[in-house]
């Protein structure tokens, strides 16, 4: 029986890795599979453990015992940046562990998401301090000009919001579009677009914003226009 190609053996990789198979992932290893194989020369091995739903931590720790690129080199993916996706904590840390730049493929590539902010919408509060630890910037601008605090305030996370203030956020920094954190609060609770429960919980990020400035220096809120930057109907929530 010939044996398989190259290629074929690195998609079989890449099969297994997205299945989450350890065994199957570490026999192919074996046999020579790459470990930075990809599909399309976008995304690596590593990256589809970060991200895939069914991968899992052992399997993307396998791939970086192996000698897959942490910080997705030279493939385009950042395996943290797909990882931030995924509500798994584990993975995210052994990527750090491994050495991952916490500001992911922002740091050369502006138009990208920034792994902070991704992990602002779900992570625990530990995990956010140690990627900033780790050099992410809490004041580094997402798409449209938007800070972690600006995403913290619209997902309805008042914990984040006061600890990115002490972490060095500013209350005051306003996007693109000249919208700050309390503008964009403002919008989503006037537009009704949140179930109560995280209605609640933006108001809170907003009482604590306006906490943080005398009555007579508040920033006067600012609306935004229907055409810019459209959120979400509230039946799409």
């Amino acid at each position: 029986m010939a044996e398989p190609s190259k290629r074929s053996i690195d998609l079989e990789l890449i099969d297994a890795v997205d299945q989450g198979d350890v065994d199957r992932v570490c026999a192919l290893l074996d046999d020579g599979a790459d470990p930075n194989a990809s599909t399309d020369g976008l995304d690596s091995a590593l990256a589809r453990a970060a991200r895939s739903p069914r991968s899992n931590v052992e399997t993307l720790r396998l791939l970086l015992e192996r000698g897959a690129c942490v910080d997705g080199w030279p493939h385009a993916a950042d395996p943290l940046l797909r990882g931030s996706h995924q509500s798994d904590e584990p993975r995210i840390r052994a990527l750090l562990h491994a050495g991952a730049d916490a500001n992911g493929s922002h740091r050369v590539d502006f138009a990208c998401p920034v792994v902070l902010h991704e992990l602002i919408r779900w992570a625990s509060l530990a995990l956010i301090g140690d990627v900033i630890d780790r050099g992410a910037e809490v004041k580094a601008r997402g798409i449209d000009g938007v800070t972690a605090l600006h995403v913290a305030v619209m997902h309805g996370r008042p914990d984040a919001a006061k600890f990115l203030v002490e972490r060095g956020a500013d209350p005051a920094a306003r996007d693109e579009h000249g919208l700050s954190p309390l503008d964009w609060g403002a919008e989503i609770m006037r537009r009704g677009f949140v179930r109560d429960d995280t209605a609640a919980a933006i108001s809170a990020c907003l009482a604590f914003i306006r906490s943080l400035f005398e009555p007579r220096n508040l920033p006067p809120l600012r609306r935004i226009p229907s055409e810019a930057l459209p959120l979400p109907r509230r039946d799409e929530d």
